[in-house]
């Protein structure tokens, strides 16, 4: 019964504002939370079946079970932050910083080649239809580019100021060479 009237939990969450409603906002918030939950239950047992698990890739974490399920884009959008939530944990957002900086030298570089791109990129390892939707509503990446550049920007400036030193180490050592050439080649002359 509960979970026949999923779309009309979701309806009601649309229409309570915050304020003297915010109790019952956060009610139907754990509403919200228990059919995600669920959804992750049948899109899980679902995979399982011999004809399903033969498109495991395709299927990914089953954002296109949500698409057919789900039509209004308030409930599309609820589903979506709740698995990129769900792909952008603690430890991966590490991960990622990593791999960016295992990618990318200079900040410069990285920002030309776009995080949108990058984390575009990164979600599609993990669902390509839930890439496409957050592509097509780039607004759902605000906190996910909030917790990566806060990871990154000490980081490319440590490594910046350490390529700058390189470089001005470089330059001594290849004005040292030229002088050492120099006096060799004047010796041999003389």
């Amino acid at each position: 019964m509960f979970f026949e009237l999923k779309h009309e939990i979701f309806y009601i969450y649309d229409q309570i504002t915050f304020g003297k409603y915010s109790n019952l906002k956060r009610i139907y918030n754990n509403f919200l939370n228990i059919i995600y939950k669920y959804e992750k239950l049948v899109i899980e047992d679902a995979t399982k079946d011999e004809e399903m698990a033969t498109m495991s890739n395709e299927i990914g974490l089953g954002f296109v079970f949500i698409l057919s399920e789900y039509t209004k884009k308030t409930e599309q959008m609820f589903f979506a932050r709740k698995m990129l939530k769900d792909i952008f944990s603690f430890d991966v957002i590490n991960d990622i910083v990593k791999n960016v900086h295992s990618k990318f030298r200079r900040k410069d570089d990285f920002l030309e080649y776009g995080i949108n791109h990058f984390i575009i990129d990164f979600i599609q390892k993990y669902d390509i239809y839930l890439a496409d939707f957050v592509q097509c509503n780039i607004n759902l990446l605000t906190d996910v580019k909030k917790q990566i550049n806060m990871s990154m920007t000490s980081d490319f400036v440590n490594n910046d100021l350490s390529l700058q030193s390189n470089s001005i180490l470089d330059e001594k050592t290849d004005i040292y060479e030229m002088k050492r050439k120099n006096i060799v080649m004047t010796k041999k002359k003389v």
